[in-house]
C-alpha cells in the first residue's frame, strides 16, 4: 500500500500503470487536496455548468440559487426575459442576496 500523501504523484503513477491494465483509483485520490484543486480547475473553472432547466426561469422575476464549489450563484430571468447569472453576494456587505428559488418583482 502506498503511504505517499502526494495526490498528484499518485494520480500520475496510476495513469502510467493503467495504460497496461485498467486499475481502480487509489484511495488517496479521493481525499487529496491537490487532486480536488485540479478537479475544480479542470471541471468547473471557465466551463459552463448546468444551473437548472429553462422552465424554472420562464418569466421575468423567476430566480434560483445554488452553490458550486463553495461559490454561491444567483440565476434570474430579467425584465426582458433574458436569463442571467451572478455571484450571489452583496458587494457591500458580503451577505447572500437570495436563497432558494421562486419569483420576485
Amino acid at each position: 500500500m502506498n503511504t505517499n500523501t502526494d495526490g498528484l504523484g499518485d494520480l500520475r503513477r496510476w495513469a502510467v500503470d493503467s495504460k497496461e491494465q485498467m486499475r481502480p483509483l487509489p484511495f488517496s485520490l479521493y481525499s487529496s487536496p491537490e487532486v480536488l484543486d485540479l478537479e475544480i480547475e479542470r471541471l468547473f473553472d471557465g466551463e459552463w455548468v448546468c444551473a437548472g432547466h429553462v422552465s424554472e426561469l420562464s418569466k421575468p422575476g423567476d430566480f434560483l440559487t445554488f452553490d458550486i464549489v463553495d461559490k454561491p450563484v444567483l440565476v434570474v430571468c430579467d425584465d426582458t426575459g433574458t436569463i442571467r447569472s451572478f455571484l450571489n453576494v452583496c458587494v457591500h456587505r458580503g451577505s447572500l442576496l437570495a436563497e432558494g428559488s421562486g419569483h420576485r418583482k
